[in-house]
């Protein structure tokens, strides 16, 4: 019999945060009590029987750690540790996936992350991962072997795994991974071949589950809205769990609608986890939010890793200073005093304002070398300006070229501008949404942050 694919409507939020949106949960919101790990939510008859507790997150996108550009923020690899623990010790056979896409872009400084990233996964014992796009465009090589990477419709090679099969207390448990191959990251020569949703696939996985035995069927899916629709229809899956595609951590989008079912979604930039129950026989999944924030202390053993992680980065920064100060000599960029001469009321407010601070701000959480978030806090960072402090230190915080670009020419010969002028900076919310964005910046709103900025407008003063 195929199972019952009914949803549960009602989500938990273990803890709360003030800034978060709550369109994010479904009808039927209940905050919980302090305890930590409570059992998800259920009718008595359901928990009487035997069932399984997964543990799902992924789409970390490389945010491996809270930025510190503010307060209070969620995520964060050292949390996600520390919250496996504690899940461990309160649901026995716990079964833990993810979903994948925890990948950074492939730049000097992603490589690092990525292999930062799945040493610390592996230490969650994950059941199943789902490869995403992002680990793909590493290609397979980079893969962990220490991590069981599946991807059910891959008809090449023996580098991702068909199927997982977990002896749970409701039976065994079979998990399945699906990649849309339309997803953009399909590469032939790489060692796989991913293949469309259809019967014939369908076919295949029930034909290995019966000879697996598996009593418990789920999918970690990736993937359109027809392929979806596709599995759903089949009730082959007591659960599909999808991953995330949507970036906005700031507006969480966690549920996925199909086929008249509501399936659980990982949140997006690793900021939470879905715990599910999955009862045989019981005519519905119970799912709960559980958010990585800073109640929960980072875990003990992710301090040596982020120590030589940010060593690398360091490492990093200083190897590329003898090439880029070269640059220096044909650097685009003046630095704010080079405006005074002419606009020394615009300069003022700059330098009355935080802006004028950002770098110092970054020096205090010890990022000053990180150049993911040094091209925040300082003019033309990997554009021909700022360096370091020592060797670019008029370059140093948000100045007037972030907005306004690069102004040596201007300044040698105002006539011949190029600037984009206040006039031009339309909508200016572009501008300022280009580093405000997100958690980096999670109460931006440009109506209450420009006047922070304000500066005049009127003719420059002449000398």
């Amino acid at each position: 019999m195929s199972p019952n694919l009914i949803f549960s409507a009602t989500f938990r939020v273990f803890r709360q945060v003030p800034w978060l949106p709550m369109g994010i949960l479904a009808v039927g919101l209940v905050v919980a009590p302090q305890a930590v790990w409570p059992e998800p939510p259920g009718a008595p008859s359901a928990i009487l029987l035997p069932s399984v507790t997964v543990l799902a997150a992924g789409d970390l996108l490389g945010e491996i750690t809270p930025c510190g550009c503010v307060g209070k923020q969620l995520g964060g690899l050292p949390r996600r540790l520390t919250a496996v623990e504690q899940a461990r010790k309160h649901t026995p056979g716990l079964v833990v996936v993810d979903l994948g896409n925890n990948f950074p872009p492939p730049t000097s400084q992603g490589r690092l992350k990525a292999a930062l990233i799945q040493p610390l996964l592996a230490r969650t014992r994950p059941a199943a991962v789902l490869p995403g796009p992002n680990e793909l465009a590493y290609g397979l090589n980079a893969l962990d072997k220490q991590l069981p990477y599946v991807a059910s419709n891959n008809s090449l090679g023996k580098a991702l795994r068909k199927d997982v099969t977990v002896r749970t207390p409701a039976g065994l448990l079979g998990i399945y991974g699906y990649l849309s191959p339309q997803a953009g990251f399909q590469q032939f020569a790489a060692g796989y071949r991913l293949e469309p949703a259809d019967p014939r696939l369908l076919d295949d996985w029930k034909a290995r589950s019966a000879a697996a035995k598996h009593q418990i069927r789920i999918l970690l899916f990736r993937g359109s809205e027809e392929e979806l629709a596709l599995f759903t229809r089949s009730g082959f899956f007591h659960l599909i769990l999808s991953g995330n595609p949507f970036t906005d951590e700031l507006n969480q989008v966690t549920e996925r609608k199909s086929a008249g079912v509501v399936w659980p979604q990982v949140p997006t930039k690793g900021q939470g986890f879905q715990q599910v129950r999955v009862t045989p026989g019981s005519p519905a999944v119970q799912a709960s939010l559980l958010w990585l924030d800073d109640t929960l202390a980072d875990h003990p053993a992710a301090k040596d890793p982020f120590n030589r992680y940010d060593t690398q980065v360091k490492a990093q920064f200083f190897a590329r200073l003898n090439t880029q100060k070269n640059l220096e000599k044909n650097s685009p960029y003046a630095g704010a005093e080079a405006c005074r001469a002419c606009h020394p009321a615009q300069v003022e407010a700059w330098e009355n304002s935080a802006h004028a601070q950002a770098l110092a701000a970054l020096s205090a959480v010890g990022k000053n070398f990180d150049g993911e978030c040094l091209a925040c806090h300082v003019a033309g960072w990997e554009r021909g300006g700022f360096l370091s402090a020592d060797l670019t230190p008029k370059l140093a915080g948000v100045q007037c070229e972030n907005c306004h670009g690069p102004a040596r020419a201007h300044a040698a010969t105002p006539t011949t501008s190029g600037l984009k002028t206040a006039g031009s900076l339309n909508p200016p919310q572009q501008v300022c949404a280009q580093c405000h964005v997100g958690a980096h910046s999670p109460q931006f709103e440009f109506g209450a942050y420009w006047p922070k900025i304000a500066h005049p407008v009127s003719p420059p003063t002449s000398n």
